[in-house]
Order: C-alpha cells, then sequence, then structure tokens
C-alpha cells in the first residue's frame, strides 16, 4: 500500500491523466517540495476525493453566482452611473446657453402634471426650445412672466426677441420698463461699439483712459435711445424671473440623489435675459459723450436721469441669482464712470464729484476684493478650505465682491461641502471597480508567462480551499479593507469633511479609495497565502510573514 506522501502526491495530479508528459513533470515536482504530510495529507486526500466527485457542476456555480451578483449591481448602479455621467459632462461645458440634454429633462418631466411640466418647460411635444416656451405663454397670453420667459428664450436661441414684442409687452404689462431695457440690449451688438484706448504713464503710474464709442448704425442708435428714454419714464422695472424660478423649484423632484440631479440640470439650463442688460449701459455711456462733447447740458441733464433711472430700478428689484448682483455691479461701474466724465466735461464740479465717488467706492471694491479674506464664523480662512469644489467659487467671489462681507457660518456651508464630498465619494467607487478591469486583464495575460504545469497545479491547489476559506479571504481581504476605509472616511476626522475639497486639491477623498484599491490589491493575497498554508503547507506553501 503506497504511503500518505504517495497517494497525496497521486491524487494532486490525478487531473493530468490526459497527458503523460505533464504528469510525469508535475509528479517530480511535487516530490522535490512535499514534506511529510500526516493527517494533513490525509484531510487534502479526501477534500479532493470530494472536488473530483462533484467537478461536473462544480464549476459552474461560482461563475452563475457572480454573474447574477454583477447584474443586480449594475442594475443598482447604473442608474446612478448615467446620471453622474451626464451631470459632469454637461458641467464641464457649461454656460448659459448651452442646451440641456434632453434624458434629464424627460426624466423629470414624467414626474409631473400636465400644468407643472408646461410650467417647467413648455410644451415638450414640440421639438423647438422657443415654440416650447411661446406654448408656455400661449396658454395665459396676458401673463407678463410667461412672455418675459418666452422673449428671453427667443432672445437666447435666436439672437432676436420675437415679432411684435414691443407692441405685445405694451399690451399685457404697459407700466413694465423691463422689457424695453431688454429690447435697448438686444441692438446694442449692432448700435454701437466701443473701441480701445492705450493705457499711458504719468508721474510713475498708469493712466488709463476713458473709452470711446463708434456709432453702428444712426438708425438703430435713434431708436435705441427713445427707447431708453421711454422706458425711463415707466415706473415699473420687473423681469419676473425670481417669481419664476419660486415656482420651477418647487415643482422639481429631489427626494433621490438621481432625482437631485436631473433636477439641477434643469434649473441651471434655464435662461435669463440679465447678461442683455448689461450692454445698455455702453449705449447711454455712447449718448451722454456725445452730449458732454456738444456741450448740451440740458439735454445732458435729462439723459443723465434716464441713465439713473435705470440703476435704480434695477437695485431695487429682487435679486434672483448671484449672476444679477455681479450684472449690476458692472452697470454701476460703467454708469458712474461716463456721468462723471460727461459732468465733469460740461463744468458741473458738485455733480461730478457725486459720480467720482461712487465710481472710486466700486473701483476700490474692484481692486480689493482679491485681497480680501473670506470670513467664516468671524475667522479668516484659506481659500477652499471650507467651501466646496464646484461651488465654492462662486461663494467666495461674491463674499469678496462686498466691502463688509455679510456673515457666514460653516453650519451653513457644510451642506454643500458634504454634499460634494459624498458625490466625489460616489464617483470614486465607481472609478475603483473600472480601475480593476486593467487588474483583471494583468492577471488574466500573467497566466500565458508560467508553464502549464505550474498553471494545472495551482488551479489543483485551489480545490483545497473550502466554503470556510473563500469566507476568510472574502471577510479579511475585502470586507474588513472596505468597512475600514470607510469608517475612517465618514466617522473620524480624517475624512476631511470639515473641509472642502478644492482646498485640499481633492486629495480626500482620493486618498482613501486609492489605499481602498492598494488595500484590495494586497490583502487579499496574503489571506489566501495563508489560508494555502494552513490548508496545503505539506506542498511547501508558506504563509505571509507575520504568520512564518
Amino acid at each position: 500500500m503506497p504511503d500518505i506522501r504517495d497517494r497525496l502526491i497521486d491524487t494532486a495530479v490525478r487531473p493530468l491523466t490526459d497527458n503523460a508528459e505533464m504528469r510525469f513533470s508535475a509528479t517530480e515536482l511535487l516530490r522535490n517540495v512535499t514534506k511529510d504530510s500526516g493527517t494533513a495529507g490525509e484531510a487534502s486526500v479526501a477534500r479532493w476525493d470530494a472536488v473530483d466527485r462533484k467537478r461536473g457542476w462544480r464549476w459552474i456555480l461560482p461563475w452563475m453566482l457572480m454573474a447574477a451578483i454583477s447584474a443586480v449591481v449594475i442594475a443598482l448602479e447604473y442608474q446612478e452611473v448615467s446620471r453622474l455621467s451626464e451631470w459632469s459632462g454637461w458641467m464641464s461645458r457649461y454656460n448659459f446657453l448651452h442646451p440641456l440634454p434632453e434624458a434629464p429633462m424627460e426624466r423629470v418631466a414624467a414626474s409631473l402634471g400636465e400644468r407643472d411640466r408646461l410650467l417647467l418647460f413648455g410644451d415638450l411635444n414640440q421639438g423647438d426650445k422657443v415654440l416650447r416656451m411661446e406654448a408656455l405663454w400661449h396658454s395665459e397670453p396676458t401673463n407678463p412672466a410667461f412672455y418675459a420667459c418666452h422673449a428671453v428664450t427667443h432672445l437666447l436661441e435666436k439672437e432676436t426677441l420675437p415679432p411684435d414684442y414691443l407692441e405685445t409687452a405694451r399690451r399685457i404689462d404697459p407700466e413694465n420698463s423691463w422689457f424695453l431695457y431688454l429690447a435697448a440690449g438686444s441692438e446694442m451688438m449692432k448700435v454701437v461699439k466701443k473701441e480701445q484706448k492705450p493705457t499711458k504713464r504719468v508721474a510713475g503710474k498708469v493712466v488709463r483712459e476713458i473709452k470711446t464709442y463708434k456709432i453702428l448704425d444712426p438708425e438703430r442708435y435713434a431708436r435705441t435711445l427713445q427707447l431708453l428714454e421711454e422706458a425711463g419714464r415707466l415706473p415699473k422695472f420687473q423681469s419676473y424671473k425670481t417669481e419664476m424660478m419660486r415656482a420651477r423649484m418647487r415643482l422639481i423632484p429631489q427626494r433621490t440623489f438621481e432625482e437631485f440631479l436631473d433636477s439641477q440640470l434643469c434649473m441651471m439650463s434655464m435662461g435669463t435675459g440679465i447678461i442683455h442688460l448689461r450692454k445698455v449701459p455702453d449705449v447711454m455711456a455712447a449718448r451722454m459723450m456725445q452730449l458732454a462733447d456738444a456741450g448740451d447740458v440740458e439735454g445732458f441733464k435729462a439723459f443723465s436721469k434716464t441713465s439713473e433711472s435705470l440703476l435704480d430700478k434695477m437695485t431695487a428689484e429682487e435679486p434672483g441669482t448671484l449672476v444679477d448682483e455681479l450684472v449690476l455691479a458692472v452697470v454701476a461701474g460703467v454708469t458712474a464712470e461716463y456721468q462723471e466724465h460727461a459732468f465733469k466735461k460740461l463744468g458741473m464740479e458738485e455733480e461730478a464729484l457725486r459720480w467720482k465717488n461712487m465710481s472710486a467706492r466700486l473701483q476700490a471694491r474692484a481692486e480689493n476684493r482679491h485681497k480680501r479674506p473670506f470670513i467664516v464664523d468671524g475667522k479668516a480662512v484659506p481659500a477652499g478650505k471650507q467651501t466646496g469644489l464646484f461651488f465654492g467659487d462662486g461663494v467666495e467671489m461674491v463674499a469678496r465682491h462686498a466691502e463688509h462681507q455679510p456673515p457666514v457660518t460653516d453650519a451653513e456651508l457644510e451642506p454643500g461641502r458634504l454634499f460634494e464630498h459624498e458625490m466625489a465619494s460616489r464617483f470614486l467607487a465607481h472609478a475603483l471597480w473600472v480601475l480593476f478591469l486593467p487588474c483583471a486583464a494583468v492577471l488574466f495575460c500573467y497566466r500565458f508567462c508560467v508553464t502549464a504545469v505550474s498553471r494545472r497545479l495551482s488551479l489543483r491547489m485551489r480545490d483545497l480551499l473550502d466554503f470556510r476559506d473563500h469566507a476568510w479571504v472574502i471577510g479579511l481581504g475585502v470586507l474588513l479593507p472596505f468597512l475600514f476605509v470607510m469608517a475612517v472616511n465618514r466617522l473620524t476626522p480624517l475624512g476631511g469633511r470639515e473641509f472642502g475639497m478644492r482646498g485640499t486639491l481633492m486629495m480626500l477623498p482620493l486618498a482613501h479609495f486609492v489605499g481602498l484599491w492598494l488595500l484590495w490589491l494586497v490583502v487579499p493575497v496574503q489571506v489566501i497565502r495563508w489560508r494555502l498554508r494552513r490548508r496545503a503547507g505539506h506542498f511547501g506553501f508558506r504563509g505571509p510573514r507575520w504568520w512564518d
């Protein structure tokens, strides 16, 4: 009767009976490395005998289980991955004029009633965005807010206002000057052109001469001035953007992470006419310089009130977005600069001084805003330390525009910061799985770097691992590193959630997921070595060093 060592080797090479040369090589290799095994050898023989009896379906079950788990994970994560892909793609090229992808809009619209869908997107049965918003206006032809949405959309999409725009605006909202200012702003690029003036040095200081304007179309210029004078006499200035934003914000779904991303894309794609109002002061500046050069004091006094009227009305309107405030600062700067220049040229020093002081304050605020610290909870903090990556620049920029920053607390910044940490963690989690694809490809290619004997014997040794060994590998090699990294990421200060990702250059949470990737590459291998030493140490397998 052969001893246990011979039976152990014969059982190990049993799958190689189809190739006598490979069987002989494997037998000689095992004779050189196999030690006295005793009861461990008997256990290995019994394990192999049991595996060989069940070999028909045994190899299929793990692959079926893996395929089932993969299908479930893909089904659960597909929507989130697709939303993140759409969101990041649109954000990377975001501007006010870039169209929203159709898929997010369709998903949000599917959760709304017909009336709410019309209010948010217009008539989606129309392929053209202009026709969609026109349908919203036609649903209530006397609603000035709906007509304002239609007019802005028409201007952004086609660079012109709707036909009979002024007649319609005067009919449904006769006292509202905003419609007239929008009409004037839409013509600016065809009316005047700002001419650059070279700078010069006086007493070692750079002196910038005031820019002049060239009239491109005198007839259109005259019509634009008439619109501005008419608008200056009207008492009301209302763009309806804030009211529409409030109404739309109440409609968008935000119950899940996927709904939040879709809704955010929808809201950020809503157009605004404020950019065109930014151009109105240029037409006014050109007219003020004309009157000053002609020495027309009375004419300039009248037009000065028209120019100041726009600034007063824009200041009095309730702001809807941060962009509104930035445009208002530009309008105020242009108005003050050219009012001062014209009053001074006409010898009206008192009025010139008033506008000079305003211009100086605006200029000083603009020059110093980059030097102003960002104050959180009464303390100056470095840029990006406590704000987010995507929206932090906007918060800090707006805060620095104010000479005296409004109070900002960390509690107000925390939700946006935590949201970005969570979104980055989700994105990196998906990227981590993608990163394992090239790792799997490298492992697959490695099989071609070893001999067939070594590869076949490795598969045979793997059969010695039973369910308990696989549980150890999954528990210690996969779950434990995952739980450890997630605990560090979410439950300890090392998670860095009190810091903005921009301030840390996104090193957190990136470092956590890189660490998890390295742990998943190293720890399972060490656990497998440990279990192989337990099951097949008599074949010369050595465990990790801390077990040796």
